[in-house]
């Protein structure tokens, strides 16, 4: 206890005060950074909502094309969509292949 009011008398202590007095306002360099970060976070979120709304669009996707091939299977009255082959890829008697 001694040392310490020896330091404080000695003015060898610095007060919290003293820390509290700073200037706390932003420097030139703070100030450009801050809008450099602000910038890229505000660019970061745009992309991160494209992103989203992509995940969203592929997780639907499936679905989607399960309903239309359910729908052309329902209304071809050869069997299904994948029953038949398109013509060019039959191969032809007496042609030959590419």
């Amino acid at each position: 206890m001694n040392r310490w009011r020896r330091q404080r008398e000695s003015r060898e202590l610095r007060s919290r005060s003293e820390d509290l007095e700073k200037d706390r306002r932003l420097n030139t360099g703070d100030k450009q950074l801050l809008k450099r970060v602000l910038k890229e976070n505000e660019i970061l979120r745009a992309e991160l909502a494209r992103s989203k709304a992509a995940v969203d669009n592929l997780g639907s996707a499936p679905a989607l094309l399960g309903a239309i091939v359910k729908s052309a299977e329902a209304t071809d009255p050869k069997g299904g969509v994948w029953a038949r082959r398109p013509e060019w890829l039959t191969p032809q008697l007496g042609k030959a292949s590419p």
